[in-house]
Parts: C-alpha cells; structure tokens; sequence
C-alpha cells in the first residue's frame, strides 16, 4: 500500500510540474515583453559575472588572433587611475558586436581589463528576447536607455557603446571587393551628449574590417519585414542578425572564441576631452575628424586602401 501511495504521489507531482512548464513559460515570456529590465536585475547578474562566468571565460585559450594597437594607452591608464570616467565608443558594429565579444571574454586580452570594468549599452529590443537577455546581462550589458546610461555612470561606471547601433549591422551585406568602411554618425549625437553631460571622455575604438568578419543577404523580403517590425513595434530592427546561424558565420564564430582565426586588429585612441561650454554641434564635428584621423592611422599601419565613409 505505501509503494502505491509514493507512485501515485509522484505521477501527481509529475503531472503538476508538465501543467506548471507552459504556464511558466508564457509567464516568462510576458515579463520579458511587457515588462522593463530593472537596474536591480542588472545588478545581480553583474555579481553573477563576477563570481561565476569570469572563472571560466579564464579557462579560454588565449586570443593570439587579436592585436590591439594604442594610440596613447599611458594617458587612458593616467585618466582612469584619477577617478575620472570614461565612455568607450565602438566603431563599426558588426553583425552580433563581435569586436567587444572577442576582447570581453578573454580575461588576457590588452583590452579585458578597460571592458571588464565598463557597462556595454546595447539595443534594448535585445533585452525581449527571451534567454538572450540572461545573456546579456550576465555580460555587463545593459540597454541604452539614457535613463539607465545616467543611473550607471552616476554610481561611477564606465560605459561602452556602438554610436552607430544596430543601423551599421545592414553595412555587413554589402558586396565583396567594395574597399569602404561605414560608419553611421552623421545622425548620432546621443553619446557625446551623455558624455558632456557627466564630463566624461570619449576613447574611440576601431576594430578593423570588423564588417567583413561576418557577412549576410539581404534580400527585399527582408526588409519588408523589418518595416513591418518598425511600423508595429517602433522597434528598429536588421533581421540578418539571423543569418549568424549559417554554417559558415558559426564556424567562424568559434574560430574567433578560440583564437584561430585571421588576426583581428584593434586601434584605441586617446582620450577626448571636450572643453566647458562647448555646443554638441562642435563635439560632434571634433569627435568625427578625431574618428576620420584613427581610421586613416589604421589604413597606415595595415597598408590599405580602405577608405571610410561616414553616413
């Protein structure tokens, strides 16, 4: 009699926990949809990083793939070392940012140490998507909400962002043999405007031919649909983030996690401070000359003939 009471105790709890899956699920996915991510979610996840995914992010073979050329590595180290914050902007964006990737999850990266104790803002319709938000939260990242940019650079945070945003991603289309660089600036005037608005300096980072490391189609069905995700949601979207999941962008995905493929060349700055009272207007004029100059010391140092377009 007590054997058949501990199964039939068992089959309830088994029924109950198949009925509680759906439930929790559409659960999860609600909160996820109509509710938005708290600073207190970000920072639990931040401790989680901390403690736990950095032990193993370690156990990865170094990435002897990746060369990081500093400008001025002496006066960004100096600029740190007084207290003071700086904002990282990160140029191009490339179809899943794999430049911060690479250089955020090799703890001997040059770069490790300045992204590591920094917050990467990120498209906030990231933070919809389920199991995708866990991962980025667990990687420091937060969404680029002014709101949440104020509220973490207030605690004394440095903050990381790609100006030109997911609108760069559509640049990774383009055709072989096209020798151009994009970058969308001429209408980004958010971060430099949070950077006077907390006194912090801009340290540029470009991530050369980061838009040819990963590539996609982008085909007329495409972009209707992301005009209908526009119209619906007010979402911008590029869909050929998708597209991360062909064969030949997986592969080479993992050949950059594990530090074999085609050496990546990373070119920083040196810090940019911008005088008191300047207009946005000036800042943002002075921060693409700065941005034109770095590029053309990388085409330099590479010996080629890329040439970058600012759109």
């Amino acid at each position: 009699m007590t054997i058949y009471l501990i199964l039939i105790f068992i089959g309830i709890l088994g029924i109950l926990v198949l009925l509680s899956i759906p439930i929790i699920i559409i659960w999860y996915v609600a909160y996820i949809c109509f509710f938005e991510t708290s600073t207190r979610e970000i920072d639990a996840y931040s401790w989680l990083h901390s403690k736990f995914c950095r032990y193993f992010l370690e156990k990865l073979p170094s990435p002897q793939s990746s060369q990081v050329v500093f400008r001025d590595k002496e006066a960004i180290d100096k600029h740190s070392a007084g207290g003071k914050q700086i904002l990282y902007a990160l140029h191009p964006h490339g179809m899943i940012a794999q430049g911060r990737l690479l250089h955020m999850i090799h703890s001997s990266s040059e770069l490790y140490p300045y992204f590591v104790r920094s917050y990467q803002a990120i498209h906030s319709f990231a933070f919809r998507i389920p199991f995708m938000r866990e991962l980025l939260l667990s990687g420091r990242c937060i969404p680029a909400h002014e709101s949440f940019l104020d509220t973490f650079i207030t605690q004394g945070n440095n903050i990381s962002i790609f100006p030109g945003g997911v609108r760069e991603i559509k640049y990774c289309s383009m055709k072989d043999g096209d020798k151009r660089d994009y970058y969308y600036l001429k209408k980004r005037r958010g971060f430099i405007r949070i950077a006077l608005k907390h006194k912090m300096a801009i340290v540029p980072v470009l991530f050369w031919e980061d838009q040819q490391t990963f590539t996609y189609e982008r085909t007329p069905a495409v972009k209707s649909i992301e005009k209908s995700i526009k119209f619906i949601t007010d979402y911008s979207v590029d869909l050929g983030i998708f597209q991360m999941f062909r064969w030949k962008n997986i592969r080479q995905l993992w050949n950059m996690i594990t530090g074999k493929c085609e050496t990546q060349y990373v070119y920083v700055g040196a810090p940019i401070e911008f005088a008191e009272g300047i207009t946005l207007d000036d800042a943002h004029t002075r921060y693409i000359e700065v941005i034109r100059e770095l590029h053309t010391f990388a085409k330099q140092d590479r010996g080629s003939d890329r040439e970058l377009v600012i759109t």
